[in-house]
């Protein structure tokens, strides 16, 4: 019973399960399948082409002979033959990277190191002072560094007994757990070695990490991927089902996340610095709440449902070998604390990094992303919510989306003659459009007459230029044509595109403006807007506005951060005292829940026109209209 799985580079062989979809299978071969709409058979993207055997796909059976093929979708389908064959195009092929932003800019820190390397000379025993081997180390690093609470692991109490007979001097590394020190590791060899520490942001579509010198900080190399949980499902709230089946599925998610991603991150890392991962004993993370769970391999399924709670918000110091990281094997990981179950250690991050815990101005922070988590701070207090957008702005749902990769259109401009300037990532022939250039798109037809205030194209103004298609019954406007995509299909957008996209940003529109009504303020009270994360930094601020995403106020009073999340997993690694800043901050914000305020329902289905169905609230924009 063996399923062959072709791709363009190679061939496998996996068992067929005959109760399991055609895409687990292709995945179980070692092929990691795209799928965004998380196998409910919405976006195509996993379509492959199958040969003999027969099969079942949605409600028909079907058999193919030596010779035929088919196209079918890989996760509506299911193999009833005991052999069958499978080819795998390059499209559906979940890329490992693409363009990810990874900078960040950094608030005010101390540098208290969280990992040290010493050089110390432990007194021979004497029967007048017949003092354990443990107790003269302790007593020699106490007198060196002042450190008084310290512990170490079984591996290093076994090592010193033979370490001393070959010298009493002896190289110690140390790293920071919880509220005390740690000996990770002692050597003999008075060889310089390096004390490494890595900075992780997970993210629920990307993951990003730094390498760092905990000598004194620096940035020694940067790696980014995405996070390959994406080849089994897509979003925050399909992961946790994706979990929350039994401990293999948990595992199985925890260990894309970790054997998949980060450890090949953390191997890249080193290969560029030429460093050895083994050197690297103290890693930090930051990441929303369900990303954390899953990395520790704790399941998530509470905050999939009433009252939306995790298991923890806080989670303890770790040891890097219960978890499989390619670090020191007494390595300490660090989690920075989460606030809720929906609003996590990445905004915690995002507020330590902005300082809005300590501003008494009226400020908000929006991390914009699948869930488009935002702060609102009024004098003392601080109000958390989570707006579902979808993942939209990520190029998914939308027809020809694609995400942040070589080849897909990142910006576009154009004019009232549709005379269409696409830019790609890498220069490279369009394969898709991502979430930034379908803002444009957006803004751009908006201005120019080519898309209405309910989203709706011009027809005739399409025609005009030859960019009419219908797909499916639905008005689309040909944004590449096939001759000048790299997939040999036109690159279109539908109105249906147009309208996720109007529902993600009316999301985090009616999102702000609820969270700021309800404390009697309004957008004109506004005296600073902070946007975090890698989406941020990508998007036309000007578009933004244009299409209703954000409000329209002086661009003075807007800032952005980069990617908060990996700023404070770095702050979590140069700055012992941080992680007391980091708890105090999570305890702060009072987590509002938007579908429980009457007011956001009317506001969310005001903001899904464009710019708003109040087009008072953008003056300026409408001024612009054709």
């Amino acid at each position: 019973m063996a399923l062959t799985v072709k791709t363009s580079q190679q061939e496998y062989s996996v068992e067929i399960i005959k109760e399991r979809r055609l895409s687990f299978m292709i995945q179980q071969a070692g092929v990691p399948l795209d799928l965004q709409c998380s196998g409910l058979g919405i976006c195509g993207k996993c379509a492959v082409e199958v040969g003999a055997g027969r099969y079942r796909c949605e409600d028909e059976e079907f058999e193919l002979t030596e010779g035929e093929s088919r196209n079918v979708l890989s996760c509506r389908t299911y193999i009833l033959s005991e052999t069958a064959a499978v080819v795998v195009p390059e499209i559906a092929i979940l890329k490992s990277s693409g363009k990810i932003y990874n900078d960040f800019e950094l608030g005010d820190f101390e540098f208290n190191s969280t990992s040290k390397l010493l050089n110390v000379t432990i007194p021979e025993a004497t029967l007048d002072a017949p003092v354990s081997d443990w107790q003269r180390l302790k007593t020699v690093i106490i007198q060196q560094t002042g450190i008084v609470k310290m512990d170490c692991c079984l591996v290093v109490l076994r090592k010193l007994p033979e370490l001393l007979k070959q010298s009493n001097s002896l190289s110690v590394s140390l790293a920071r757990r919880n509220d005390y020190w740690q000996i990770i590791d002692l050597t003999a060899d008075s060889t310089p070695r390096d004390n490494l520490g890595v900075a992780v942001d997970i993210g629920t579509t990307t993951v990003a990490l730094i390498l760092v010198d905990m000598n004194n900080g620096e940035i020694i190399s940067r790696a980014s991927a995405y996070n390959q949980q994406m080849s089994r499902a897509d979003d925050v709230a399909s992961r946790i089902s994706a979990a929350g089946v039994g401990n293999e599925d948990l595992n199985y998610m925890q260990d894309l996340v970790i054997n998949d991603t980060i450890n090949k991150l953390i191997d890249e890392a080193c290969e560029q610095a030429d460093k050895h991962p083994e050197m690297i004993i103290r890693l930090a993370v930051s990441g929303n709440t369900v990303m954390t769970h899953l990395f520790l391999g704790i399941s998530p399924t509470g905050i999939g449902s009433l009252p939306f709670q995790p298991v923890t918000a806080d989670f303890p110091d770790t040891i890097s070998r219960e978890l499989g990281l390619n670090m020191h094997p007494c390595g300490i990981v660090s989690i920075v604390p989460a606030i809720s179950g929906y609003i996590g250690g990445d905004i915690t991050s995002d507020l330590r990094v902005t300082d809005m815990d300590g501003d008494a101005k009226l400020s908000v922070l929006v991390d914009l992303g699948t869930n488009s988590e935002m702060v609102v701070r009024d004098e003392n207090k601080m109000f958390a919510a989570a707006a579902a957008a979808g993942p939209a702005f990520e190029g998914a749902g939308i027809l020809c989306g694609c995400r942040a990769t070589a080849g897909a259109i990142e910006h576009i401009k154009f004019g009232r003659e549709l005379d269409f300037e696409n830019s790609t990532i890498e220069h490279a022939k369009p394969i898709g459009i991502c979430g930034s250039a379908i803002i444009d798109f957006i803004a751009e037809g908006f201005r120019c007459g080519l898309i209405n205030m309910m989203g709706r194209f011009d027809i005739d103004l399409l025609k005009q230029q030859n960019c009419y298609y219908l797909f499916d019954t639905v008005h689309s406007c040909i944004l590449v044509p096939k001759t000048s995509s790299a997939t040999g299909e036109d690159i279109i957008v539908t109105e249906k595109d147009i309208e996720q996209i109007l529902k993600a940003k009316g999301a985090v529109y009616a999102g702000l403006q609820t969270m700021l009504t309800e404390r009697g303020k309004t957008f004109a009270d506004l005296d600073k807007l902070v946007l975090a994360g890698g989406f941020a930094k990508y998007i036309d601020l000007g578009n933004a506005i244009t299409i209703g995403m954000l409000p329209e106020i002086s661009r003075e009073k807007v800032s952005s951060i980069g990617n908060g999340s990996l700023a404070g997993a770095y702050l979590n690694l140069l700055d012992y005292t941080v992680n007391d800043e980091f708890r105090k901050i999570a305890a702060i914000p009072k987590v509002v829940a938007l579908n429980l305020v009457p007011a956001f329902e009317m506001n969310y289905v005001d903001a899904m026109m464009l710019p708003n169905y109040d087009a008072s609230l953008f003056p300026e924009t409408m001024t612009q209209i054709h």
